[in-house]
């Protein structure tokens, strides 16, 4: 899985693509509660907090101020839905895998 934040300039050109592989647990667990408290309260509260946890994910390669500055607000966004959905599906996806194997040892 792939997560991929591009930056863009005051030309709207892309001046840097940022790409994480893996997404650390305890980041995981961040997102998913903050998920959950999204559905709860108000985004306009959330933003900073989903801005901390995608600034956490590319801390390697670019600052949080960078990102602020550079990346589309629709894209920040999109990487935390990523973040969440995409550990959710390899899990599925290693599962089946999982059960597959099993069957075929019996």
């Amino acid at each position: 899985m792939v997560i991929e934040l591009k930056l863009y300039d005051d030309e709207n050109e892309t001046r840097k693509t940022l790409r994480e592989w893996k997404v650390p647990w305890e980041l995981m667990k961040r997102a998913t509660k903050l998920q959950a408290a999204l559905k709860e309260d108000n985004l306009l509260e959330a933003m900073d907090d989903v801005m901390d946890v995608v600034a956490e994910l590319f801390r390697r390669q670019a600052t949080r101020e960078e990102i602020v500055a550079g990346a589309d607000s629709a894209d920040i966004l999109a990487c935390f839905r990523c973040m969440i959905q995409g550990v959710t599906i390899e899990a599925n996806r290693n599962f089946i895998r999982a059960v597959k194997a099993a069957k075929e040892d019996q």
